[in-house]
């Protein structure tokens, strides 16, 4: 699903101010805790992918310092 198909749909859901999108790439749990200025234990990850046509997400709200 594209960004622009994602911020469709939330925003059909009554979701559009839940929306944050940040332009330069967030790659690690530690760059989105400083760019959002969180605990690194408060970050999800997540997986998406499509499954036979079908969206698929993975969300893992389990850090590393949890462990």
């Amino acid at each position: 699903m594209s960004l622009e198909n994602a911020r469709r749909d939330l925003e059909s859901r009554g979701f559009a101010h839940l929306i944050v999108h940040h332009e330069t790439g967030i790659a690690t749990v530690q760059d989105a805790a400083v760019t959002i200025g969180c605990e690194e234990k408060r970050i999800a990850k997540t997986l998406s992918f499509l499954q036979n046509d079908v969206p698929v997400l993975i969300v893992m709200v389990r850090s590393r310092q949890d462990r």
